[in-house]
């Protein structure tokens, strides 16, 4: 009966499991969404901070003058550009700037920027006090050597490095009275003979043939220059200058003969030049006693706005023995930075403008200065006699130009300058001989290099 039983229950449990099978399957579960994320809260975008202001204090001597109206648009021009930053310009005499600006730069209490003469006479002390910065990577960044004439970087770099850019590119030559020459029924010269031809005949007509005074010393330096760039040749002149050739030659005996000797004797200057001040030669000119000035384009805006009744022209002082006639250039003044400013990107900046194409006619037509900007003139507003001088110089500084001679003062030391100021004086009163002054310049150079 137990057998049964369990047979009975385990058929049960058989047929319980093939009842089972047989029941259809559950359907499956609805699948259920995930919630979407929350999209993250936007962010506010972050804005860059404001920069910091900065202040650059900018000496120059540029007062009451063409270029101090145009350094004037220049600087608002750059600060309405660049809101963060103030120029602030502070005049000092030139005079003083030769021993104040070395003194400030030094003790840290100097200007972060000047405009200052450039040169071995003017920036070379400078930069032998290690007070100036270095302008190198500036060049590069900026690429000035794309557009700065060649020849001007020469006057503003010393031991390979740069420490500025030259600036107001001038020429020295001879402004004459056109009215006198036309009294005369005379013409510019091309030759040495011709221009002590008009000399004679101006002489002879009762007017001083040039405007030569030399009280303050530093005009003969540019009468020098005329002759010597003339009778030595630029070549050798710049080997004087920057190299080993020795300034006790004849060549410079006869630059210091011709103009302090025999000139001088023939009655063709002013009589005793060394007793009447520079100004006082510009206004026997002005005032229409002299037929010729030999000096540089720094006069030209006082030349066309105080001489009476009569214009003016001006010729490069001409060929002796057929030489090239090569007139001397220079630079008024140049834009360097100081080595202990806090703030020497932003005067890069700042100086890089100074010399952009925007700023090159601003500084033509208001200024009246000639920059070194390699940009093309012809369309600024100026005046005939301006126009003469910027289409000269841009044409001897691009294409096939030879440059502009060497206005030997500003590239030569201190130690030189004083030789020829005062060795030229003496020539001029017959206390020195002209072989004596170019030996004497010579032993100027040799104690400069010590």
């Amino acid at each position: 009966m137990r057998q049964l039983v369990r047979i009975g229950i385990a058929g049960l449990m058989v047929a319980g499991l093939l009842l089972a099978a047989c029941q259809p399957a559950p359907a499956p579960a609805e699948p259920t969404e995930a919630p979407a994320p929350e999209a993250p809260a936007p962010v506010a975008p972050t804005e860059a901070p404001p920069p910091e202001p900065v202040e650059l204090l900018f000496w120059d001597s540029w007062e009451e003058s063409g270029s101090s109206a145009a350094f004037d648009q220049l600087i608002a021009n750059y600060q309405a550009a660049n809101p963060n930053v103030t120029i602030t310009r502070e005049f000092q005499n030139f005079e003083d700037l030769k021993t104040l600006l070395k003194t400030a730069l030094a003790s840290g209490t100097g200007p972060d920027m000047a405009a200052y003469g450039v040169g071995g006479g003017f920036m070379g002390p400078l930069v032998e006090a290690d007070v100036l910065l270095p302008v190198d990577q500036y060049v590069d960044q900026y690429g000035w050597r794309d557009r700065i004439y060649p020849w001007v970087w020469e006057q503003s770099t010393f031991d390979g490095k740069v420490y500025g850019i030259g600036h107001e590119l001038e020429m020295i030559g001879v402004y004459y009275n056109k009215s006198i020459f036309e009294e005369l029924g005379v013409t510019p010269p091309t030759t040495f003979e011709e221009f002590t031809a008009i000399a004679d005949t101006a002489k002879a007509a009762g007017y001083i043939p040039i405007c030569f005074a030399n009280k303050p010393g530093w005009p003969a330096f540019h009468m020098f220059s005329m002759f010597s760039n003339n009778i030595v040749a630029k070549d050798k002149l710049g080997d004087m200058i920057f190299g080993d050739t020795s300034w006790d030659d004849p060549d410079i005996v006869r630059s210091i003969q011709m103009p302090f000797v025999e000139m001088n004797a023939a009655g063709y200057f002013i009589p005793s030049p060394n007793s009447l001040e520079y100004t006082e030669g510009n206004d026997l000119y002005y005032t229409g006693k002299c037929a010729m000035h030999m000096t540089g384009m720094w006069l030209l805006s006082d030349i066309l706005s105080k001489s009476q009744g009569f214009e003016t022209g001006f010729f490069a002082f001409p060929s002796i023995d057929g030489k090239v006639a090569m007139p001397p250039g220079g630079m008024g003044s140049g834009v360097m930075i100081s080595k202990a400013t806090a703030h020497p990107d932003e005067a890069a900046a700042f100086m890089d403008y100074l010399f952009s194409e925007e700023a090159a006619r601003i500084w033509y037509e208001t200024g009246k200065v000639i920059p070194p900007v390699n940009v093309d003139p012809t369309a600024f507003e100026m005046e005939d006699l301006f126009r003469f001088f910027a289409t000269t110089i841009r044409g001897a500084s691009t294409g096939e130009g030879e440059g502009l001679g060497y206005n030997i003062d500003v590239l030569t030391p201190p130690e030189f300058n004083t030789q020829m100021k005062d060795g030229f004086q003496a020539v001029l009163e017959g206390a020195l001989t002209p072989e004596d002054q170019a030996t004497a310049l010579q032993a100027a150079k040799e104690a400069a290099a010590q």
